[in-house]
């Protein structure tokens, strides 16, 4: 009988060990879909000037958000969003990059932390530096 029990008690425990990181106080992690990618800015900082940073995302999922994210985002909304090291793969691009992405294309899926952002230079206030394609 001691023996069931302390196979559950372990079992119980286990799941505390496989939560998901952290989400930052300023971001939100999200599922979400490429619904439209903006062209380069000449005018915009590289690597965007030369490759597109900016594309219209639908929000699938919300996964979590940290405590003082600013933004507030809804499922099925588009928002816009700067993808940092654009949205093309960053292998040939970007060789400074430590984990380099894979790219997006109009219609994927991916995961990823959004960070919000006050910049007044800024072409959006949404961020994302890296994501997972799904």
């Amino acid at each position: 009988m001691l023996l069931i029990f302390t196979q559950m008690a372990c079992k119980g425990t286990e799941a505390t060990y496989n939560r998901e990181p952290i989400v930052p106080a300023n971001a939100a992690r999200i599922v979400g879909k490429i619904v439209k990618i903006e062209a380069a800015n000449p005018d915009a900082p590289q690597p965007c000037q030369s490759a597109p940073c900016i594309a219209q995302v639908r929000i699938v999922k919300l996964l979590s958000k940290g405590d003082v994210f600013r933004g507030n985002f809804k499922v099925s909304e588009k928002v816009t969003i700067r993808f940092a090291y654009t949205l093309l793969p960053t292998a040939d691009l970007i060789d400074s990059l430590e984990n380099h992405l894979q790219g997006l294309q109009e219609g994927d899926r991916f995961e990823a932390e959004v960070v919000y952002t006050l910049a007044e230079s800024a072409t959006t206030s949404y961020v994302i530096h890296e994501y997972r394609k799904l």
